[in-house]
């Protein structure tokens, strides 16, 4: 009880302290605060006066150049090529190579930091580079967690002409011509549940490949389009020849498995008793050892205030050693039946899983979710498969 009610107590006081610091935040941000510890691209962090953006003029003149074109019908795609061409480092490389992304270690799929269609669509869909500050577009969806969750554009907080712009009102609406809807509302599409979608992977970039929705749908790496002479130009799949390939595969899997593996109804009920049994029986005998580690506590404090002799103290840890030895072995031996039974019992469920698609005829979404992790693709129609299962593949020889 003790412990809840402390447990309640710092949930509490987080909670208040987290609202008072959110408070705190909204006012600043309302006085035009930059309260990031990393400017955006095009800006850096002032040197001289805290909270407060300088234009950063190495990268502003790339910002201005990409409202430019785009105000002028340049389409975003081709802006990214192009910058790519000309070896300009994309915001993530830029903050690399000068040390200002602060080691966060932002996971990327692609090590080259390529600009593309989304990073171009960033900077054109973000108002801050007029001079504005807009802030709380995003919040804590909870106290105990880092998840965010978008807040409407009603409670966005925007001051304004609180840093030098680098394009003016003009050309950002301008230039917005080709993402009009600047909205934080977007619905996310729905899933039309293509088994191999989300699954495969360039093998070079590492990036998702993406479906081309056409008579004979193929999967190819988008990223080709963005860099000239990179591998992931030979990348492409297509869906109805690799979704066979990919349902004999599993088949072939499911079946050195069944046939390889024990019966998933041997793992019967006295088995599941047994463990629950052996579970009591550990936990009794942790609670002895640790009845025995206070008792030699206590004979020790009586030795040294001279309430027993040298020689009982010497007695009773000698009894108490032997007794802790017995408990000790005896645990150990719990330890073992257990951990084996629920090695037998993981190994049934793993039986159980593989049994459930064991005369599959048709490839579909939750049997590729089940058994494969990823899939990397390579040219010349080479592909490496990432298995769920592939420690206990390896661990039974089947892999």
């Amino acid at each position: 009880m003790d412990v809840a009610l402390k447990s309640m107590v710092s949930e509490l006081y987080s909670r208040d302290i987290s609202t008072k610091i959110r408070s705190s935040n909204k006012v600043r941000w309302s006085n035009g605060k930059y309260l990031g510890t990393i400017a955006f691209y095009g800006y850096q962090l002032s040197e001289t006066e805290k909270n407060k953006l300088v234009i950063d003029e190495q990268v502003a003149v790339v910002v201005r150049r990409i409202f430019l074109m785009a105000a002028d019908g340049v389409n975003p795609n081709d802006i990214a090529v192009l910058l790519n061409k000309e070896k300009i480092p994309s915001p993530l490389a830029y903050r690399k190579r000068n040390g200002t992304d602060l080691d966060r270690g932002w996971k990327v799929a692609d090590e080259r930091l390529l600009w593309t269609r989304f990073v171009i669509k960033r900077i054109l869909c973000d108002e801050r580079y007029t001079g504005k500050l807009v802030s709380y577009k995003r919040t804590k969806a909870d106290v105990s967690t880092k998840r965010t969750k978008a807040n409407p554009k009603s409670e966005w907080i925007i001051a304004t002409d609180t840093h030098e712009s680098i394009v003016t009102q003009e050309l950002f609406e301008k230039a917005g011509i080709w993402f009009p809807k600047r909205e934080n509302s977007c619905k996310p599409v729905p899933s039309r549940g293509y088994p191999l979608t989300g699954i495969l992977k360039c093998g070079y970039c590492h990036h998702n490949l993406t479906r081309a929705s056409v008579k004979q749908p193929y999967y190819h790496c988008y990223m080709a389009k963005y860099e000239e002479s990179t591998p992931c130009s030979t990348i492409k799949v297509m869906e109805t020849a690799f979704s066979d390939i990919l349902l004999a595969i599993i088949n072939k899997q499911v079946s050195m498995v069944l046939r390889d593996g024990r019966n998933p109804s041997e793992f019967t009920l006295t088995n599941h008793e047994r463990i629950q049994s052996l579970q009591k029986e550990i936990q009794i005998r942790q609670q002895e050892i640790e009845k025995l580690r206070v008792s030699r506590k206590n004979a020790f404090e009586e030795y040294c205030f001279e309430h027993i002799s040298k020689e009982q103290y010497v007695a009773m840890l000698e009894a108490n050693t032997q007794q802790m030895n017995q408990i000790s072995e005896k645990l150990r031996e719990l330890q073992m039946e257990c951990s084996l039974i629920t090695e037998d019992k993981q190994e049934t469920e793993y039986q159980k899983v593989h049994q459930k698609y064991e005369f599959a005829d048709r490839l579909t979404k939750d049997m590729v979710m089940v058994f494969v992790k990823e899939i990397f693709v390579f040219e010349g129609e080479r592909f490496e498969i990432v298995w769920n299962y592939e420690d206990y593949y390896k661990m039974t020889g089947l892999l």
